[in-house]
């Protein structure tokens, strides 16, 4: 049970009928104008009414639940469902020539060649001209006339192996017209297909667009609370009074516990509360307890990129959910330093990314950890082209100054995969154009470098529109990102600028 002051005043389940949705969008709660300190105890209730503590892990406190954030991705995708793919196997794909039947096969035409037409025997009748009368004996004795026998067998292998000949001849043919017919089904479904993805593309497209416009910015208002606990279940965290969820938490002692959604509600006046598994709203199994389901540590050996076996964990939400209530998977890495979250940005399929992302996010996910080649969940959900990601992990905090090993922020990568609406993006929210990259390089200068013309207009206003190459302006007004020369020099060659209209950095819309 959750204690927050009085019990009375928790009414657990109105918050999760009134409290969470409101009507045309999600009802954080958001109003909550000051925060107060407020001291937890986390940790399990055993049966002498003791709470023993969750000791040493992450607690996040977020003001809306999973489900309403899928309801409500549910409400916005007024784009539909997403165009179906085609299979080759439709019969619209089946060219209209008929194919003839197969014929015979060879081999077999020459096998039973025999068996149609006899080989010649020297010991036949017809072959025995030779002959000879022995009147003494009053007796005629033919012998064979082999020279006539070698005739007939020689014409006899010829008519085999013309028969041979024809038969390859006729499967060549009949080859042939099948493989045309599977060129040209195949030539169907590839245009098809290629219809079909730039539908699915402009789906996408669509629905991303949406999405960032309606829900990414109610879930960067709605700040995520993450605590610690110490090693006896307590922390102190500031958190302004209102209505929140609970999610995270673990124990290795008797039983796992997560909370998952669980509605509570911090009060000014009551700053000290306890949690403990209630068993109708926490995940709560004994250790020896087996899951129907193939656990993260079993899925997750080896190297992830490549594991189809993979599929349940990223094209299910629920069977994550599941997942994160044993041995605190959110924490797992893999031998390249992947968390759950760099899977998920790299790898979740476009339809399940929203959920995915969110989920691990609002489970504790870290969106700022490091994999062994330095990248963050935003590195890979931006090499991905991974839109829907890269909004959920801007709305929940990344990180858009870390470097990786190779000294490339997010908008370098954004720029080196030439992704024009992920650069609006990133700098939407708050990417420095101004920072530097291994190579000293700004964000204009390597697109510069790298002749991407149609980013030049976000990252320099003054910049030549995408038609032109790039020029000196005439213009003559200083450039509005601060590591540009006033307009009227080249774009390259960059440098601080000194005017007072260049002292802030410029920012897409």
């Amino acid at each position: 049970m959750f204690k927050l002051g009085q019990l009375d005043k928790m009414k657990i389940l109105g918050l999760l009928l009134t409290g969470t949705l409101a009507v045309g969008g999600l009802g954080w709660a958001l109003t909550r104008e000051n925060t107060v300190p407020i001291k937890i105890r986390a940790g399990i209730i055993r049966g002498d009414g003791q709470v023993y503590p969750v000791a040493r892990k992450n607690l996040v406190f977020v003001p809306y639940s999973f489900e309403a954030v899928r309801n409500e991705l549910k409400s916005l995708n007024k784009t539909g469902q997403p165009p179906q793919a085609p299979k080759q196997e439709d019969q619209k794909f089946n060219p209209k020539t008929a194919i003839t039947e197969k014929p015979e096969d060879p081999e077999v035409v020459y096998r039973d060649f025999a068996s149609q037409y006899p080989e010649p025997d020297y010991k036949e009748e017809r072959f025995k001209t030779n002959c000879i009368e022995y009147s003494f004996i009053n007796e005629r004795v033919c012998y064979p006339d082999f020279d006539a026998y070698q005739a007939a067998r020689s014409r006899w292998i010829d008519a085999r192996n013309a028969a041979y000949a024809q038969a390859k001849n006729q499967l060549a043919t009949w080859e042939q017209q099948v493989q045309q017919w599977e060129n040209a089904k195949q030539q169907a479904y590839q245009k098809a297909y290629q219809k079909y993805q730039s539908q699915y593309n402009a789906w996408v497209e669509k629905s991303e667009t949406h999405l960032d416009q309606i829900l990414v910015e109610k879930l960067k208002q709605g700040k995520l609370v993450r605590v610690q606990t110490d090693l006896d279940g307590r922390a102190e965290v500031n958190m302004t009074p209102g209505k929140w969820f609970l999610n995270g938490g673990y124990s290795n002692a008797v039983s796992e516990v997560y909370w998952q959604d669980v509605p509570v509600e911090v009060d000014a006046q009551h700053p000290h509360f306890e949690l403990a598994n209630d068993l109708g709203r926490v995940e709560n199994r004994g250790l020896d307890d087996k899951d129907q389901d193939p656990e993260l540590y079993t899925l997750l050996l080896g190297d992830w990129p490549d594991r189809k076996d993979l599929d349940p964990l990223l094209a299910d939400p629920d069977y994550l959910r599941r997942q994160l209530a044993h041995k605190q998977a959110i924490e797992l890495k893999n031998l390249e330093g992947w968390s759950l979250l760099h899977l998920i940005a790299a790898k979740a399929p476009v339809p399940m990314r929203a959920e995915l992302t969110h989920l691990l996010l609002i489970s504790g996910g870290d969106p700022n950890l490091k994999d062994s080649k330095g990248k963050t969940p935003l590195h890979l959900a931006i090499e991905a082209k991974n839109r829907t990601g890269t909004m959920f992990l801007l709305a929940y905090g990344s990180d858009l100054s870390v470097l990786d090993n190779e000294v490339r922020s997010p908008l370098h990568v954004a720029i080196e995969t030439d992704q024009a609406e992920l650069v609006k993006l990133l700098l939407r929210h708050g990417a420095d154009p101004t920072q530097v990259n291994g190579k000293g390089q700004t964000a204009l200068e390597l697109a510069h470098q790298l002749k991407r013309v149609q980013l030049l207009p976000l990252l320099d206003p003054s910049a030549s529109p995408p038609a032109v190459s790039a020029s000196p302006s005439v213009s003559g007004k200083a450039s509005a990102n601060p590591s540009a020369k006033p307009s009227k020099k080249p774009p390259t060659n960059l440098a601080p600028s000194t005017s007072p209209s260049a002292s802030s950095s410029a920012k897409a819309p």
